[in-house]
């Protein structure tokens, strides 16, 4: 087991900072695995490990805002492929109605010869 020690390397002092930016220290019990994991995922974002702690808990992380942003296209895609599905459906609906409203029309005229 392993101890982490989250805390801001730029310390400022209390007179100087506002009270919601202020740092304290975080102390987390985890797994060597776990502690590798973090090391690993902070270099591959370029962030240190107290920074990539803080994106994840949230919600900020690199891939999630790259999901967030598929997800939003994907959205986009979905929203005009409804639209144009709708059209197509309100074309066909209007062109049977006009095929009924023709058979309608030529059943009466065959009917009053």
């Amino acid at each position: 087991m392993f101890i982490i020690m989250v805390m801001n390397n730029h310390q400022p002092t209390e007179a100087n900072m506002p009270a919601a930016l202020k740092s304290e220290r975080i102390t987390i019990l985890g797994t060597s695995d776990f502690k590798a994991y973090l090391f690993q995922e902070a270099k591959k974002e370029g962030i240190s490990v107290s920074e990539l702690v803080r994106q994840r808990c949230e919600g900020k992380s690199a891939e999630g805002r790259e999901e967030a942003e598929v997800l939003a296209d994907m959205v986009k895609e979905l929203q005009n492929a409804v639209t144009k599905a709708e059209a197509s459906l309100n074309k066909g609906l209007k062109d049977a109605a006009e095929f009924l409203e023709e058979l309608r029309k030529r059943r009466s005229t065959d009917g009053n010869v």
